[in-house]
């Protein structure tokens, strides 16, 4: 996390929000992400969330991820939303 989360404020000038700037919904939805996104990177990379996790899994929470560290709406909704679909997948598997 120490090394990803500081592209998150320099990848966009809205990543700013990471540093506390901004609306209060704004920094908690951003800073929500970053979380999830660390979470889904750190599954996807290990391979494991509840038992081994398939290779395409793992490729899919990897771009989820990517998508997370994106601070514009569209890529969080969809990184959210690739990362809940699959983590749903897994423990229903």
């Amino acid at each position: 996390p120490a090394f990803v989360v500081p592209l998150v404020f320099t990848l966009s000038p809205t990543g700013n929000r990471m540093l506390l700037q901004g609306s209060f919904i704004e920094v908690v939805t951003t800073s929500t992400a970053a979380v999830i996104g660390i979470a889904a990177l750190s599954a996807g990379i290990s391979g494991w969330m509840r038992h081994r996790a398939t290779t395409i899994e793992r490729l899919l929470l990897i771009a989820a991820a990517v998508l997370l560290f994106l601070p514009q709406p569209a890529a969080m909704l969809s990184g959210a939303a690739v990362a809940g679909i699959v983590v749903t997948i897994h423990w229903r598997r």
